[in-house]
């Protein structure tokens, strides 16, 4: 009789296992759907844009993004290119549909910009070569 009575309690408990039951968070009304849009930035003529490391700072809440993008000109210091394709790459700073190429330091061949702050400001590198 014991045994009988543990072998039922044991398949209620299966049955009980068994029937899907609705988690909390399918319960909720309130269900946000984020809409999200994958986006082309382009280049400046060349093959590749780059951002820094997909974390933070590469994009603001505003969604002004920052990075590099390479041009159609190769680079004059291969093989020590900047980029790995040895292109001359420059910054920019995309916003609202439009690429702005932030360009270079003076004398300089290749840039980029790894960092954008809240409030704007933008940090990055630059590649200048002496003669």
């Amino acid at each position: 009789m014991k045994s009988r009575f543990l072998m039922l309690a044991a398949v209620t408990m299966l049955a009980a296992l068994a029937i899907p039951g609705r988690l909390a968070a399918q319960d909720k009304k309130d269900h946000k759907h984020h809409h999200y849009q994958f986006l082309d930035l382009g280049t400046f003529g060349g093959p590749t844009s780059y951002f820094s490391n997909g974390l933070d700072g590469i994009l603001k809440s505003d969604g002004t993004a920052v990075g590099w993008a390479d041009t159609s000109t190769l680079d004059p210091f291969s093989p020590s290119c900047f980029n790995l394709d040895c292109y001359v790459s420059h910054a920019f700073q995309w916003q609202g549909g439009t690429p702005t190429d932030l360009g270079t330091l003076a004398g300089g061949v290749s840039s980029q910009a790894v960092w954008i702050s809240a409030n704007g400001l933008i940090a990055g590198n630059a590649q200048k070569w002496a003669s």
